[in-house]
């Protein structure tokens, strides 16, 4: 048997991994990509794609481009139908709002996106002119008042 690539991850992970990127991303993938993405051999991804095939989470889609042998998950053809309200994507904002100013700037445009886009299911409401917006963003916003800098108590201690 030769040496693993990665020993530290599992092969559940992997699958996971594998998952993840067929579903989320909308393109193909060849089998050297997903071998690099995943830092695993080929062989890791062909017996990972067979059981991802086999659980039925998705129809798994192969066919060859020239020699490379290409691999994405099929879509469904109509939107899930989703039980969203107000109210839920109001907690989710909330939540959002309580984790932000710990979130990189790329994940805290990526969460403002998602955000807005699950606010399109929602149905037309009234809400007093101020818009969902509003309430998607002032609710639970935690606000900083500065940065303490340490480093001249810090160097004063170790005598620098």
């Amino acid at each position: 048997m030769g040496v693993k690539k990665d020993p530290d991850s599992t092969p559940a992970e992997k699958l996971l991994a594998l998952y993840t990127m067929l579903l989320f991303c909308a393109r193909e993938f060849s089998l050297s990509e997903l071998a690099g993405a995943l830092n695993c051999s080929k062989q890791t991804v062909c017996r990972l794609l067979d059981q991802l095939e086999a659980s039925r989470y998705g129809k798994l889609l192969r066919f060859k481009r020239g020699k490379e042998a290409i691999y994405r998950l099929a879509r469904p053809q109509r939107p899930p139908q989703l039980s969203l309200d107000a109210e839920g994507l109001y907690q989710l904002a909330l939540c959002r709002n309580f984790m932000l100013h710990l979130l990189p700037e790329s994940m805290k445009k990526n969460a403002e996106a998602a955000l807005l886009q699950a606010s399109a299911y929602l149905p037309e409401q009234r809400d007093e002119g101020k818009g969902v917006f509003y309430f998607f963003n002032s609710a639970g916003r935690s606000y900083v008042k500065g940065h303490i800098d340490y480093t001249p108590l810090w160097r004063k201690q170790c005598g620098l």
